[in-house]
């Protein structure tokens, strides 16, 4: 049971901008699975964000962080690493 998101302008936006940054996600993991070998493997990867993309961005994975089980340390911390990384980009 999947309920729907509220049909409001803040949601709207929200939801537009995180799809834009999923767009940009998805052709950069695209682009770096076909360029992986032994080689290549510890090179990182660079995304641009503008300032809203970065701000929603850190509301929706300060909103992840809430609901990850609290077992699972090695990924809130690696959650609360990009969520202060975000928010001193933003300050």
């Amino acid at each position: 049971m999947s309920s729907k998101p509220p049909d409001n302008r803040k949601s709207k936006v929200s939801r537009c901008i995180l799809d834009r940054i999923n767009l940009r996600v998805r052709k950069i993991a695209i682009a770096c699975e076909c360029k992986y070998d032994a080689f290549n493997s510890n090179k990182k990867t660079n995304l641009s964000l503008d300032y809203a993309e970065a701000h929603y961005l850190e509301e929706l994975l300060i909103i992840y962080a809430a609901l990850l089980i609290q077992d699972d340390f090695l990924a809130r911390n690696d959650l609360q690493l990009m969520i202060t990384f975000l928010n001193q980009k933003l300050a």
